[in-house]
């Protein structure tokens, strides 16, 4: 057995252990046998990748993690961002990671339409700051008009 498969096995393990799950329950949610669970959990022994999706996917970790250990970034970004954010805001994120993630034609048509969000967002904000700068000239207009009628007033001149 290799150094690698291990490691795998301990951080599996560690991770199974956090979620509260033992060998059984963790077979059963996975969908494979408790021997099978056994041999990732504990010999040491490499889940096939379809297994290993459903495994990454139950314990909400990435699997570049489970077989390097190496943090994947996205991942750490969306766990900041669900200690810190709105949970709601974290859920849609989350969600939306797992839609992209999954290289399917809802991915693909997700992608687009957040894009084409992002750039209506964008174009009402820019519209916003142009309606606020007008706004903003209209009322130092009307400003400087009062002044000029207040002086003309003074002088005897009412406009």
């Amino acid at each position: 057995m290799a150094c690698r498969d291990r490691e795998f096995s301990l951080r599996l393990w560690q991770a199974v252990k956090e979620k509260g799950y033992n060998n059984k329950t963790f077979a059963q949610l996975v969908d494979i046998s408790e021997n099978a669970a056994s041999n990732y959990l504990k010999k040491g022994r490499l889940p096939e990748a379809d297994i290993l999706v459903r495994i990454s996917k139950l314990l909400d970790l990435s699997i570049d993690w489970l077989l390097t250990g190496e943090e994947d970034l996205i991942h750490e970004d969306i766990e900041l961002i669900k200690r810190e954010i709105d949970p709601e805001i974290a859920e849609l994120l989350s969600m939306t990671k797992h839609i992209l993630d999954s290289k399917t034609d809802y991915s693909a048509s997700l992608a687009a339409n957040i894009r084409s969000f992002h750039r209506s967002v964008e174009l009402e904000e820019r519209i916003l700051k142009l309606e606020n700068t007008i706004n903003n000239r209209f009322e130092n207009l009307e400003s400087k008009l009062d002044e000029h009628k207040e002086k003309n007033h003074k002088r005897g001149k009412v406009a």
